[in-house]
């Protein structure tokens, strides 16, 4: 669905979970296939001197129990985690059959190929710790390598950390900064739905195995998304319909700004930018430059500034008043613009736009989306073919909350619907595209330092532009967009939002030059393989 793929809450991984043993699988199936998933990714990785796996008592704790099993079974047949030390550390007796069941296969071994196998409550390597025995060691002092895994709690998580599992977690964030690799399976422990995760973190891992669907929850956090996380296929039932859609990258998608052989201006996109107020014409002259950039044919724009645009970018057509055509398929307001001239430039769209099928693509930009929340204007303004562009702040006094977990989300998406009814695009360290008409979010974890400059929203806004005057889907176009946007920065070290509109153009130029070399022709009609980069893994 437009290169995206599902995203799972907690409720809907266990419902996952229950649908997909409806036909057929069995519990204990499931558990050990998800092990042996995670065994496999584990094989990428030189074998650990010390394998220590944390297991609570429910079925998280049992995709530890089942990979303890499968990496004895590994172990025993020379292959890897043979040589390694394996403790296995219980905080209760296994609830769930399957979980029982991995729990007493470890027994039926006679010859264990580790150089040491225990299995313990967590009471007794808790005091352990206190005693400040052989799970103290401090690895920033030798040449062990350690792996702890993370099977506390997984997505029935609910509430914050106490008692041992704190204690648990808080010893694992200590051995991670002596240097040992920390893998969470399911989700980390502590991730809560309900609260930001550094409100509730002990830890960050390394590494993280979602099995099947990736889970919502991990999609907020900036540090978090650093970690390696994985979705792990292990037969869970294909066709789960949620409304949260993760997109990753695919450069695919910058075909969209190819021009065709035999195109004009108009056919190029013709847009019309309204903003640049007197001191702030340079976010509009990069947003001009950015629709250029990306393959834009002909713009149109009103400024209030007594400043002529023709000095710093000559190809765009100034004019005195809005007049819109047939041709125009996107408009965008706010770049650069006072309140008091979105006031008025809202109030020259109101009488000109006409909200249908075929009418353009409306982008409301900074303080432009604030002032079109006026009963009167988003009446007439917002709709299907409008999208809001607000950051955090702008998003706070749109009458939005700050989205950081996944119910701030879903109140989110309940705002859109009831009080914007518009796409909006939120602008955060995760951009999420919200479509009220789908009840859908797709979320952007893309995770990049390069972008945090002044200017680069206003990049943004020109690109979306260029591919909304040329489009007629709203959702592909915003992906292309951000796919350029984020191909363009990553060319450079930490570029100045001036640079953009030459990066974007190294970045198309880059996609055809491998369409070039994968066919052998220089058509950019030609696409490229798609191939998945940055973002979740």
């Amino acid at each position: 669905m437009n290169g995206s793929e599902p995203l799972l809450t907690y409720q809907q991984s266990r419902d996952l979970d229950e649908k997909t043993m409806k036909l057929g699988w069995s519990s204990t199936q499931l558990m050990g296939q998800a092990a042996l998933s995670s065994l496999y990714l584990l094989k990428r990785h030189r074998t650990f001197s010390r394998i220590i796996i944390l297991c609570g008592p429910g079925n998280n704790g049992g995709d530890g129990l089942a990979l303890a099993w499968h990496i004895l079974s590994s172990a025993g047949q020379n292959g890897w985690g043979a040589g390694s030390s394996l403790t296995v550390v219980q905080t209760g007796a296994a609830k769930s059959q399957a979980a029982k069941f991995y729990e007493g296969l470890p027994g039926l071994l006679e010859n264990l190929k580790v150089q040491q196998y225990h299995h313990m409550n967590a009471d007794e390597f808790l005091l352990s710790l206190e005693q400040e025995k052989t799970f103290a060691a401090d690895l920033r002092h030798g040449s062990d390598r350690w792996l702890i895994v993370d099977a506390l709690l997984g997505s029935g998580q609910n509430r914050p950390l106490e008692g041992s599992f704190a204690r648990l977690t808080s010893w694992m964030a200590e051995k991670r900064s002596q240097g040992a690799y920390l893998l969470a399976l399911d989700v980390p422990t502590g991730l809560l739905e309900d609260r930001s995760y550094p409100e509730t973190a002990h830890y960050y891992p390394d590494e993280v195995h979602s099995y099947g669907p990736h889970r919502l929850a991990c999609m907020f956090d900036s540090e978090l998304l650093k970690s390696n996380i994985h979705a792990c296929p292990i037969g869970f039932a294909p066709d789960l319909n949620s409304p949260f859609r993760l997109v990753k990258r695919n450069q695919h998608r910058l075909i969209q700004f190819n021009r065709s052989l035999d195109s004009h201006k108009y056919s190029n996109g013709s847009a019309w930018l309204l903003g640049g107020s007197s001191g702030m014409e340079g976010a509009m002259i990069l947003s001009a430059r950015c629709f250029f950039a990306s393959g834009g044919g002909i713009l149109q724009a009103l400024s209030p500034s007594e400043k002529s645009l023709f000095l710093d970018e000559p190809s765009i057509m100034q004019k005195e008043s809005l007049g819109l055509d047939s041709r125009v398929g996107a408009i965008t307001l706010g770049p650069g613009c006072s309140r008091e001239d979105c006031q008025s430039f809202l109030a020259q769209l109101s009488e000109q736009r006409s909200e249908s099928e075929k009418g353009p693509f409306l982008i409301l930009d900074a303080g432009a989306a604030v002032e079109s929340m006026h009963p009167s204007k988003r009446e007439e303004l917002h709709g299907r073919r409008t999208v809001l562009t607000p950051h955090p702040g702008e998003w706070s006094a749109l009458g939005g909350s700050v989205i950081h977990d996944v119910e701030s989300l879903q109140s989110a998406m309940d705002f859109t619907r009831d009080h914007i009814d518009s796409y909006v695009l939120y602008k955060g360290s995760t951009s999420i595209l919200i479509d009220p008409f789908e009840n859908r979010a797709y979320l952007f974890p893309w995770a990049n330092a390069s972008l945090a400059v002044a200017g680069t929203g206003d990049c943004l806004t020109g690109i979306l532009m260029s591919a909304l005057s040329r489009s007629s889907d709203m959702v592909s176009s915003v992906m292309a967009s951000m796919e350029l946007l984020h191909s363009s920065s990553e060319i450079r070290v930490h570029p100045r939002s001036s640079q953009i509109p030459a990066l974007i153009q190294k970045a198309l130029k880059r996609v055809n030059a491998r369409a070039q070399d994968s066919t052998g022709e220089g058509n950019p009609e030609l696409t490229v393989d798609g191939q998945s980069t940055g973002g979740p893994p």
